[in-house]
């Protein structure tokens, strides 16, 4: 699930995710919207605070591979 999605799912997950990533809500945000392309360790970080649900080319907004 790309990370714009898994945020938009239901309010607040983004400062929870960012709380859990250790990276700023606004990083999130602009990640998110392809504003910022995360460092390699923030990419994997964000991943894994998502528990599994966003992959780390998800998180740079590429496509999950089916």
């Amino acid at each position: 699930m790309k990370l714009s999605d898994y945020i938009a799912e239901q309010r607040g997950r983004a400062k929870a995710l960012a709380d859990k990533a250790n990276v700023s809500p606004s990083t999130i945000g602009r990640i998110a919207k392809g504003e910022l392309m995360p460092s390699r360790e923030k990419a994997e970080a964000i991943a894994a605070a998502s528990d599994g649900a966003v992959s780390i080319p998800e998180v740079y907004g590429f496509e999950a591979a089916a």
